[in-house]
């Protein structure tokens, strides 16, 4: 593989169809009445072009009738549609003409340095150091979204702001992970206005002491330990002595002091106590009032002890805790020989474990410089390892993806990938982090291309696939935003946290089921289990279901009629709701966008919404109002495509309880997708899904599923690849495995773009 180099950019070959005798006749029958001839139904005209290079040249435009047919947008409901072979011809010019596409010369879409999201970084920390006391993303900022992924590269940038995150994350990480010298000791102050409490001949709240007297002070201990204890001190002088100050702690410690610093001027006096955990009596006195009215000089008079403060310090003896685990795996590779010989050995290993590669003598000479620096300016051997790690988790090459780049000349196209750059792009698609071990080694060995597919099994069968049910499930069905719903609580007393959870987890554990068991990708539409547990079962009114744990249930009868697929889970039909009341536009929207990859364009400027659309006259059912809002012409085309999916959904209510009626009025869930027949139930309406509509859903899926794992949007250069991709799926019974094996396998997958000679990328 690596010997192959595909050309990319514009070719041209034997044109397989004539646009004047095949596109256009299409066009003048089904698009001209709209689009043509004069008119300019929303600023789209098909037949205003100077010569056939502008047409072919409106790449833009073409783009979006392609969609429109395909996913069955145009032409709008009540107008005759177009025959498989008028779409077939239509798409085969496009790609051909305007697209330029060649499935034998693929292109792969320009190459993007990817920052790892705040999950990856996440998961990036947890793969080096194991489970650590801190989360290292905490004070990340949230991630944008593109294409609806939050790792999609172009929207991951990186500010001087952020990296200054990622330094002090870095840093937080190592301070959990190596300990260096013992923690710093406690230092607790107290104030003589606010904390002191007089004994004897001296008032609360003062440090002030003119005649023999005491005050004293709690002091809070956390642990047993010794402890340091500063008394800031001062003194009004009189007679032949100073001021004489007593310490007493508790029953024990008793010790004498005189103080020569100025009451203006107070200096700390110390003493070290072996202290016991509690509270703990700390007694200060004055021990040599002297008065001499008749003294010659009158500035030495009087002699007074003034007290400022008390500074508890300590515990001062602690040793340093037992190294971590994981500061037991970052020194290990040491071994024995000098601290110089020791870090490098520590460095490159770690190095090759966070930058997923082997690093360069002078990568590794670059980190030994940092050590040495550190340990020029006395820091410990720990320490001196400590900056050079801090060093290698705030370096592009751990918080970047960055592939590598082959400057070639003019004529190559795009290149195989390196194993090691497989490897990366492999862990991050399944686990939202970096190789592992076994994976880096297969890739540093050449053989990971050879079990490619083994590996996609023992990697889907890891736990640390969960990371592709939170992720991209979370993200594709939307299951993030039931974070964001909140249903009313006096429409729908039944909702809590713990029911939420459960709802998500319904979900999550389908979808692990059928990408871990290698199940039927169309069990998300209809199937005949589901994953429950005592909350979620109780909220369905199945019985049976006990305690918290989730586990299979068999669906059959009217529970199956209801809740196979995913179109039956509380939780897609609850983040599809209103707070108050079920709505069937997103409802009906959430299965053309996310399963059918179907998207209704957004509603016209000026549209008003359905509350207000429709007439008082019909307000006494849902339907009724939705049938009103559809007569207007700006309205019509996208609800007759989604409202009857939602209306189908109708005997859900808004937090996904199943019901009769709504509003004393029962529920008519019938109704007609177009082009595709009658249905008289959600039942039904999952049989058209699966028996009209198999092939949109597996494409919108596959579709989801490439661009998760490339980290980009999907482009008009992606469709042979994504045709490919839902062939081998199909052929290989719409199985889940299938459907991986076909995207790690696939060109976009598998290559990239080389660059041109002085680093511009190929067209």
């Amino acid at each position: 593989m690596a010997s192959v180099r595909w050309p990319v950019g514009p070719l041209s070959w034997v044109a397989q169809s004539d646009f004047d005798r095949d596109v256009a006749p299409v066009l003048e029958a089904h698009c001209f009445d709209c689009h043509g001839g004069g008119a300019s139904k929303g600023d789209i005209v098909l037949d205003e072009f100077a010569s056939a290079e502008e047409r072919q040249k409106a790449r833009s435009l073409w783009e979006g009738v392609y969609h429109n047919v395909e996913a069955g947008l145009m032409p709008p409901p009540g107008e005759p549609p177009l025959s498989d072979a008028q779409k077939a011809k239509l798409a085969e010019w496009i790609e051909r003409e305007v697209f330029r596409l060649d499935p034998h010369h693929p292109d792969t879409g320009k190459v993007v340095i990817r920052r790892l999201n705040r999950q990856e970084y996440r998961n990036s920390i947890r793969e080096l150091f194991g489970e650590i006391p801190v989360d290292p993303s905490a004070n990340l900022p949230p991630d944008d979204s593109g294409y609806g992924f939050d790792n999609v590269g172009a929207v991951l940038s990186m500010s001087p702001e952020l990296l200054e995150k990622y330094v002090l994350a870095a840093d937080r990480v190592l301070g959990a992970v190596i300990r260096t010298r013992p923690p710093a000791p406690d230092l607790v102050a107290f104030e003589a206005e606010t904390d002191f409490r007089g004994v004897q001949h001296a008032s609360h709240g003062t440090g002030s002491l003119v005649r023999s007297g005491v005050v004293g002070v709690k002091l809070p201990v956390k642990r047993n330990g010794e402890y340091q204890i500063r008394i800031w001190a001062g003194a009004d002088q009189a007679g032949n002595e100073l001021a004489k100050m007593g310490i007493k702690i508790g029953v024990r410690t008793k010790e004498t002091f005189e103080i020569e610093a100025e009451s203006s001027r107070p200096k700390p006096v110390e003493l070290s106590a072996k202290l016991n955990r509690g509270e703990q009596w700390l007694e200060i006195a004055f021990l040599n009032d002297y008065y001499d009215p008749n003294a010659r000089d009158p500035t030495r008079r009087d002699r007074n002890l003034h007290i400022q403060r008390v500074e508890l310090v300590g515990p001062v003896d602690l040793a340093p805790p037992p190294p971590s685990a994981a500061h037991e795996a970052i020194f290990s590779p040491g071994g024995d020989g000098s601290d110089r010989q020791r870090a490098e050995r520590i460095l490159a290993v770690f190095g090759r474990r966070a930058w997923r590669r082997a690093l360069s003598s002078e990568e590794v000479a670059r980190l030994m410089a940092l050590f040495e620096m550190a340990r020029g300016q006395g820091d410990s051997f720990e320490g001196g390892v400590a900056l050079a790690i801090q060093a290698v988790l705030v370096s592009p090459r751990f918080l970047f993806r960055g592939e590598g780049i082959e400057v070639g000349s003019r004529e190559v196209g795009i290149v195989p990938i390196s194993e090691l750059e497989l490897a990366s792009r492999l862990s991050f698609f399944l686990w939202s982090g970096p190789p592992d071990e076994h994976l880096l080694g297969l890739a540093e060995g050449g053989r990971l291309r050879d079990q490619l597919h083994a590996e996609v099994v023992r990697m889907l069968e890891d736990r640390r696939a969960q990371a592709l049910v939170e992720n991209f499930a979370g993200q594709w069905l939307q299951l993030r935003n039931l974070d964001l719903v909140v249903p009313d609580q006096k429409t729908f007393p039944a909702w809590n946290d713990r029911l939420r959870e459960a709802m998500r987890g319904e979900t999550e554990e389908l979808f692990q089921s059928i990408f871990t068991g290698d199940r039927s990708l169309l069990e998300f539409l209809d199937g005949n289990y589901t994953f429950l547990n005592e909350s979620l079962a109780r909220h369905y009114g199945i019985d049976g279901v006990k305690g918290e744990a989730f586990r299979r249930v068999s669906l059959q009868g009217q529970v199956r009629r209801q809740r196979g697929g995913v179109l039956g889970h509380a939780s897609v039909l609850t983040l599809t709701s209103h707070p108050t009341r079920t709505s069937p536009v997103n409802r009906g929207n959430w299965v053309l966008e996310n399963l059918l990859g179907a998207p209704p364009p957004p509603p016209p400027p000026n549209v008003p919404l359905l509350e207000a659309s429709a007439p008082r006259a019909v307000n006494g059912t849902l339907r009724a109002r939705l049938e009103a809002h559809r007569e207007k012409a700006a309205c019509a085309n996208c609800h007759a495509r989604m409202d009857p999916i939602g209306l189908a959904m109708e005997n859900y209510d808004g937090i996904g309880a199943w019901r009769e009626t709504d509003g004393g009025q029962r529920i008519d869930p019938s109704g007609e997708l177009i082009g595709s027949g009658r249905f008289e139930s959600i039942e039904e309406l999952r049989g058209v899904l699966l028996e009209r509509h198999k092939e949109a859903f597996v494409r919108s899926l596959a579709s989801s599923l490439l661009s998760y794992a490339l980290g980009r949007g999907i482009e008009y250069f992606d469709k042979p690849a994504l045709s490919r991709i839902q062939e081998r799926v199909n052929r290989g019974g719409c199985r889940a495995h299938e459907l991986v094996f076909a995207i790690v396998d696939s060109v976009p997958f598998q290559y990239r773009r080389a660059l041109l000679s002085g680093g511009e990328q190929g067209p």
